[in-house]
């Protein structure tokens, strides 16, 4: 699928089931086997930094408009098909440019702290999401998103970091 063909991207029911699933339900569990000592099987995140970004984009996710989507750019339209319309999974070792001068600050005096404040973030995107489910995210790597490429994106993306810890 070719996110420049098809810009209402639409999840079939049951797929968006498990996606949600996923988000509400493993992530929760999975977050009681992370403590400060765990080690990530690749990278250099530390346990809090990875759920400190995590909960960054899930609060981005949370930014949502009520327009008419924009056409993504070529590198947004190349990010899309990779992470979006793809079913394979992140790399391990992919660079995120954000992070090309360090990670930014914790926010959270603790990883507990930040794992309780990653739970609360989660509702809150779907509170904000079954609110305006036709809503836009604005994403500067992949453009306008719709809901259900945000639940393919945080899919993947939280996958993508709880198997760098081990954690699924």
């Amino acid at each position: 699928m070719n996110a420049t063909t098809n810009p209402t991207f639409v999840l079939e029911t049951g797929r968006q089931a498990l996606l949600v699933n996923f988000l509400q339900k493993e992530i929760p569990a999975a977050l009681s086997k992370l403590g400060d000592s765990t080690k990530p099987l690749w990278g250099g995140m530390t346990p809090q930094q990875m759920i400190e970004h995590l909960n960054n984009v899930i609060v981005t996710g949370t930014i949502v408009t009520e327009k008419e989507p924009v056409a993504p750019t070529k590198g947004q339209t190349d990010a899309r098909n990779f992470i979006i319309h793809s079913d394979e999974p992140l790399p391990r070792g992919l660079q995120n440019p954000a992070f090309q001068f360090g990670m930014p600050p914790n926010t959270n005096r603790t990883l507990d702290e930040a794992k309780a404040q990653l739970a609360k973030n989660i509702e809150m995107f779907f509170r904000v999401r079954g609110s305006k489910p036709k809503g836009i995210t604005f994403s500067a790597f992949l453009g306008d998103l719709n809901f259900d490429e945000q639940l393919v994106f945080h899919n993947k993306h939280f996958r993508h970091h709880f198997t760098q810890f081990n954690l699924l």
